[in-house]
């Protein structure tokens, strides 16, 4: 599933209760509940809906959409087409660890941006760059 990441939006938050089963020692039982069942029939229904991603137009602005919730992180790269609809690049999401759990909001919401740039920094050299976010704090600082 890890391969088609960048093709499913907060692919880490909907993937935390998969990746939890796997951490620690490798010959254990695993209790597969509810929560697990959820997680994995939401991916298969993420998986068949999957965003179709667009190749960049360098000579155009990017737009960045980065949200945190309090388990992961998630971004989506977009350009306005000729048309004036947003096109979707690629998405990047990675579940927090405990140490960024216990972050203060303000801080995961920064988290986000500075997360963005980071992995969208292939296509961002250069450009225009304007960033969307739901945390109103925050607009007041960039």
């Amino acid at each position: 599933m890890g391969f088609y990441r960048s093709y499913i939006p907060n692919y880490a938050e909907f993937a935390a209760p998969l990746t939890e089963l796997t951490k620690g020692k490798k010959s254990r039982d695993v209790k597969w509940g509810k929560r697990e069942e959820e997680s994995f029939c939401g991916l298969k229904k993420a998986l068949c809906e999957a965003t179709a991603l667009n190749a960049p137009d360098f000579g155009k602005p990017f737009k960045i959409h980065a949200d945190a919730s309090d388990y992961a992180v998630g971004c989506c790269l977009t350009q306005k087409d000729e048309k004036g609809n947003y096109r979707t690049i690629t998405f990047v999401s990675q579940k927090f660890n405990k140490t960024q759990r216990n972050w203060a909001t303000i801080e995961k919401e920064t988290y986000a941006i500075l997360f963005g740039f980071k992995k969208f920094d292939k296509w961002l050299h250069g450009t225009i760059v304007e960033i969307v976010t739901d945390h109103n704090p925050l607009k007041y600082l960039i």
